[in-house]
């Protein structure tokens, strides 16, 4: 799911709806995405409205909805057009998902420990990296690329001599 206004909103298709006035701008999320206009929109399958004050813009002719300042955390989507603007921030649960994501592969094999022991590493929890590493080397030991990722997992981890010597059983 996206985070929009603290609630969650679950993947599927919806529409977007605005009432544009000088003060403030309603956003209206519906789930009857397969409206064309308004001619039989139902206020009751409304997710969320949403109140948002414009914003002066730089002039454009054309009308434009897109996404700004994409991180892994979130975004905007913009709506802009003339030398107005509104924007609507999302966020993602990028880490929560990832996280989910690695437990479930590693219930599989020792490509899922060790691609899971690299993103630990690579978000700087090298205790855990260190964890799933071992696994995928009890699993595969003689995977030449499991132990250069421990060797890795070492080096970041400040381990100096040992990344050296892991690195050596790499090669």
């Amino acid at each position: 799911p996206v985070i929009i206004e603290g609630r969650n909103v679950d993947a599927g298709e919806y529409a977007l709806f605005t009432i544009p006035n000088k003060e403030s701008w309603t956003l209206i999320l519906s789930k009857q995405s397969t409206l064309w206009g308004i001619d039989g929109y139902d206020k009751k399958e409304d997710i969320m409205r949403i109140a948002i004050v414009p914003e002066k813009s730089d002039f454009d002719e054309t009308f434009s909805i897109g996404f700004k300042n994409l991180s892994k955390d979130g975004g905007k989507v913009v709506i802009e057009w003339s030398n107005v603007a509104v924007s609507l921030p999302i966020e993602v649960d990028s880490e929560g998902q990832s996280a989910e994501n690695v437990s479930q592969a590693l219930s599989t094999a020792n490509r899922a420990y060790r691609n899971a022991a690299r993103y630990y590493s690579e978000t700087g929890d090298h205790n855990k990296a260190m964890v799933t590493i071992d696994l995928a080397i009890e699993l595969d030991g003689k995977s030449w690329y499991t132990n250069w990722i421990k060797a890795e997992i070492l080096q970041a981890a400040g381990k100096t001599k040992e990344a050296k010597k892991q690195g050596n059983v790499a090669i």
